[in-house]
C-alpha cells in the first residue's frame, strides 16, 4: 500500500468485486497487473474485456501488457484506433515485436514528431527514440551518428535479415572493429547498397562493410565498375563475394590500416536509457 498510494482511493468493495469478476486479464493474474497499474480497478469489467478483446484482436502478448498495464486505462476506441496504426504503418510495424511495443501507445503524441526528426538525419527507429525524454531525444539526435552500440546494430540486423541476433552477432565477429558498429551509419551502408542493387544475402556475406564509413562505403562502390579488380564487371556485379571485394579494394587503397573503418566518437547515451536491445 506505501508503494502503491493509489489503491487506497479504491473501494474494497469495488476491488473485491472486480477480481472476482476477471481473475485474469490476457492470461495475466489481475493482481499483478493491478499491482503494476492501480487505476484499472476503478474500470467497468465490461470495458476491461472489450479492452482485452483489442489486445487479442491484435496479438498482444502478456509480456508486452505487463511492460505497459496502463493502456487499460484507456477507451476501447483509443487504444484500438492507435494499435490499428501502429501494426499497419510501415515505419511501426517492424516494432511489433518488441517487449514494450505498447509503450507507442501510450506515447503516441510523439510519434509523428519525433519520426520526421529521425527520417530527416536518416537514423533508424527504436522504441527508446519514441519514449524518451525531450532532453533523452534531443541528446540522441545529436550524438547517434557517432555512437557505438553492437547490440543495437545486431538486433537492427536481425530484423533487416529475418535472422537470429545471435547469428547476426557471430556473422559480425568474423570481422575486425566489430566494437566500432554504429546503428546510424550501419543503417545509411545498408540501405544504400540494396538501392544500388545489391542483394541481401550478397550485404551479408560482406557484413564487414557495414563498419566503414558511408560516405567511404558510397564512394568506392561507385568506382567500383572502374577497378581493375572487378574486370569485367558484369561478371562481379552479381557475385557471391562482390561486397567482399568492395572490403578488399578499400583496405588496399588505405594500406590495410583500417583508416578508413567506421571510429565512433567519444560521446555517447546512456545505453541503459537508448538502446534498443533493451526494448527487444
Amino acid at each position: 500500500v506505501i508503494q502503491l498510494p493509489k489503491v487506497l482511493s479504491v473501494h474494497y468493495e469495488t476491488a473485491e468485486y472486480f477480481l472476482n469478476k476477471l481473475p485474469e486479464v490476457l492470461g495475466i493474474d489481475t493482481v499483478e497487473l493491478t499491482q503494476k497499474s492501480p487505476l484499472i480497478l476503478k474500470r467497468p469489467t465490461e470495458t476491461i474485456q472489450e479492452l482485452e478483446e483489442i489486445l487479442r484482436k491484435f496479438n498482444i502478448s502478456d509480456k508486452q501488457l505487463l511492460n505497459c498495464p496502463k493502456v487499460m486505462t484507456f477507451t476501447p476506441r483509443t487504444l484500438e484506433e492507435r494499435l490499428e496504426y501502429l501494426c499497419t504503418s510501415e515505419d511501426f510495424a517492424l516494432l511489433k515485436s518488441y517487449k514494450k511495443f505498447l509503450w507507442l501507445v501510450y506515447h503516441y503524441g510523439n510519434l509523428n514528431t519525433r519520426l520526421e526528426a529521425l527520417k530527416a538525419l536518416d537514423l533508424p527507429r527504436s522504441i527508446n527514440a519514441f519514449v524518451a525524454t525531450n532532453s533523452s531525444f534531443q541528446n540522441y539526435l545529436s550524438f547517434s551518428k557517432s555512437r557505438s552500440n553492437v547490440e543495437d546494430v545486431c538486433h537492427y540486423l536481425a530484423e533487416f535479415f529475418k535472422l537470429d541476433s545471435k547469428e547476426v552477432m557471430l556473422k559480425l565477429r568474423e570481422f575486425p572493429n566489430t566494437h566500432n558498429a554504429c546503428l546510424a551509419n550501419t543503417s545509411q551502408v545498408v540501405h544504400f547498397l540494396l538501392g544500388a542493387g545489391v542483394t541481401k544475402q550478397q550485404i551479408y556475406n560482406g557484413l564487414g562493410i557495414i563498419l566503414y564509413d558511408f560516405g567511404v562505403v558510397k564512394e568506392y562502390f561507385k568506382e567500383l565498375r572502374n577497378s581493375s579488380a572487378c574486370r569485367p564487371f558484369k561478371y562481379w556485379v552479381n557475385h557471391y563475394n562482390l561486397i567482399q571485394l568492395l572490403i578488399y579494394i578499400i583496405e588496399v587503397d588505405h594500406g590495410f590500416k583500417g583508416s578508413r573503418s567506421y571510429k565512433v566518437g567519444s560521446k555517447y547515451l546512456d545505453s541503459n536509457e537508448l538502446t534498443m536491445s533493451s526494448y527487444a
